[in-house]
């Protein structure tokens, strides 16, 4: 990033340059001068060439200029996931440490929103990898921390849900019996 910006200076110096030299040529010699002279074929060629090689360091310039804006942007989208990152690894610290719902309505929308989460995840890994592969290990590694941390507090809250489900079948059963024996 410094070093394109460090060429992009250089060539907007070399662009000025090439800009007063030709401001320079085409200046009459003197104020006094006032008969025009025939511009000779070398100095046409020089302004020519001049002007070509002026038109090339400026698409060049532009080049650079596009490119430092996609670096620029990118490296935001990456601060941004890396900010994403830590909001859902706070969620999902704070959906594990949570006690079982033990309303089935209640559970059902925690669930469904880490299956979301867990899909959302897997379309950030998937950009990631598709945008900048193998750029970013940090990011993949807390990509992977944090889909590994959702998988297992969904298992945890899923495996805590099939004991509630399974105590409330069992006391319905009892409730049953009971009433059959009354």
């Amino acid at each position: 990033h410094n070093r394109l910006q460090g060429e992009k200076t250089r060539l907007a110096v070399a662009v000025q340059a090439c800009e007063a030299a030709a401001a320079c040529i085409s200046r009459p010699s003197s104020p006094q001068d006032t008969a025009h002279a025939p511009i000779p074929d070398r100095e046409i060629a020089v302004r020519v060439r001049l002007e070509d090689l002026i038109d090339q360091a400026q698409n060049r310039l532009s080049a650079l200029t596009a490119g430092v804006s996609e670096l620029e942007e990118r490296d935001r989208q990456l601060a941004s996931l890396g900010q994403w990152v830590a909001d859902q690894r706070t969620q999902v610290t704070e959906w594990r440490a949570r006690p079982a719902k033990l309303r089935s309505d209640a559970a059902r929308v925690e669930l469904t929103a880490m299956q979301e989460l867990l899909g959302s995840l897997g379309d950030k890994k998937l950009r990631l990898a598709t945008d900048t592969p193998g750029s970013q290990p940090e990011l993949e590694a807390q990509l992977d921390s944090l889909e590994d941390l959702l998988m297992e507090t969904l298992a945890k809250k899923q495996g805590e849900q099939a004991l509630i489900d399974e105590y409330r079948s069992s006391l319905a059963n009892t409730q049953t019996y009971l009433d059959s024996l009354g």
